[in-house]
Formats: structure tokens, sequence, C-alpha cells
């Protein structure tokens, strides 16, 4: 399994679950084994939440912390250059690291 975690931004390959929420992403994670997860991908900003607020995927980020397991690759592809940097102190700190990989649009067209 690849998780995609964005708002906006489509995977860049089909066969990536694409969640649009924290709550999403935690309610997914929830359902599998974290450590078989192949792949998850991070944008730090989410649009509102429920109640009106910003929603980040940091509540992701602290819940795999906090349950001390990881994906076997964690790669942030969020442009929000101080969100990028948390996200990848928290996996360099408390995790199995993680690498910045630039968003590519896979139908740069629009097609």
């Amino acid at each position: 399994m690849r998780i995609w975690i964005d708002d906006i931004r489509t995977p860049p390959e089909e066969d990536w679950t694409w969640v649009k929420t924290s709550q999403e992403a935690l309610d997914l994670l929830a359902q599998v084994v974290i450590s078989d997860v192949e792949e998850i991908s991070f944008d730090h900003d989410l649009g509102l939440n429920v109640d009106g607020g910003d929603d980040t995927s940091r509540r992701v980020a602290y819940y795999l912390c906090e349950v001390d397991s990881f994906p076997k690759q964690v790669w942030v592809h969020s442009s929000n250059p101080v969100g990028r940097d948390y996200l990848i102190g928290m996996f360099d700190r408390y995790g199995n690291g993680a690498q910045y990989r630039a968003y590519v649009n896979p139908n740069p067209s629009g097609k």
C-alpha cells in the first residue's frame, strides 16, 4: 500500500491511496499494519478542518511517532518550506527519516 496525503494535488500514480484530510489518514492507518505500508507521502497544509481551523498532516506525523511504527519509506512533497522542514525533522528525530520529493503533476495538461 502507498498512501498519499494531500487535499488538492493528485497522486503521481494511480496505485496510491489518496486521503485528503488528517482524519482520513488516521482512519486509514488504524485499519492497516503500518510497517506493511510501502510508502507514505505528506503534504503539510490540508485546508480547513470541520471546526473551521487549519488541518495539517502534523497530526498524522504525531500519531506515527506516538505508536512508534512507520511505513518503509516516508516522503514529504509539501511546497510549504516550514511545514516540510517540520515533518522531515519529526521523522528524522523519532522515526526512520524522511525525504523531500518535489511534486510533479502526473497530468500537466489537465486532461
